[in-house]
Formats: C-alpha cells, sequence, structure tokens
C-alpha cells in the first residue's frame, strides 16, 4: 500500500490542483466511521469531502468537517463561488468576498417533507421548481457534458428560476 500511495500521491494532487483552480466549485460532506482506538467505542466520525468544478473530481478527507478542512483544500484562494448545501461550516466564504448558491435538491427535499404533512404552500413550491428538475433529467438522458448542460440550463431553467 505504502508502494501505491507514493507512486499515486503526485497524480492525486495533481488532480487536487486540476478540481481546485479558478471557476465555480461544488462541494458536499458526508461523515464517515474511522477506527481510533482512543475513541469511545473505538470508532470516531471522520468527514469525506467531495469536490468538483463539472470536470475534476477530488476527494478529500478531514478528521473533522469543519471550516478549517475546507480552508485547507482551497489553500490561500478567497473570494470563489462554491455551490454547497446551507451547511455553516462554509459561511467564512460568503464572509471573504466569495458567494455560495444553494442546492435545489437541498431546498426540494424540505419542500416535500412539509408537503407530506399537508402544508399547501410547499405543495406549490414543488410545482413551481419542478420544472428545473425536468430539464436535469433531460439533460442527463441526453448525455450532455457541462457546457450543453449550461445551454440548456440558461435557455429552460433561467426563466423558471
Amino acid at each position: 500500500m505504502a508502494a501505491a500511495i507514493d507512486v499515486l500521491s503526485p497524480v492525486a494532487r495533481a488532480i487536487q490542483s486540476m478540481t481546485s483552480g479558478p471557476g465555480l466549485l461544488a462541494t458536499d460532506a458526508t461523515g464517515i466511521p474511522v477506527l481510533d482506538q482512543d475513541a469511545p467505542n473505538g470508532i470516531r466520525q471522520g468527514t469525506m469531502w467531495c469536490w468538483t468544478n463539472a470536470r475534476w473530481v477530488t476527494f478529500f478527507y478531514s478528521p473533522q468537517g469543519d471550516s478549517e478542512s475546507v480552508r485547507r483544500f482551497l489553500g490561500n484562494e478567497r473570494g470563489r463561488t462554491i455551490q454547497c448545501d446551507g451547511t455553516p461550516t462554509l459561511t467564512f466564504v460568503e464572509r471573504e468576498g466569495g458567494k455560495r448558491p444553494g442546492c435545489w435538491s437541498h431546498g426540494r427535499r424540505a419542500l416535500v417533507e412539509l408537503a407530506r404533512a399537508g402544508d399547501k404552500v410547499a405543495l406549490e413550491g414543488l410545482k413551481t421548481i419542478s420544472p428545473l428538475f425536468a430539464v436535469e433529467r433531460q439533460s442527463l438522458l441526453a448525455g450532455e457534458h457541462a457546457v450543453a448542460r449550461l445551454a440548456r440550463r440558461r435557455e429552460q431553467s433561467q426563466p423558471v428560476v
């Protein structure tokens, strides 16, 4: 394993550099159990971040899912646009001049929960944004790459938004 890591580390660093370069980034994090003999029951939570710029993808492990781990990934880059969920972990992005466009799927999930509970306003919200998800589905079925998907979004999604 150590030999493979030595050989592949430069490749991983190059991919991370390509992923974290200028432009829009998207990220999401997921907690993963990590064996740790010093932790209660021998297991603690680590965090696996997935970062993409629609061309490159980097998976980035951090012992914690905190803003410092995000800063480590980004390096000195400030003022970025990072698409992510509404987690407070990334609020520093806006404080440092960047933007955090939200995620329609996260917003939709909350509307679905409310609509299932009988909220009629949430149901109207779902009806309003459902064309956005249809556009994404059409793009996926057409096998579109990022440039074609962006053109489709500008033409079909932008009027809905």
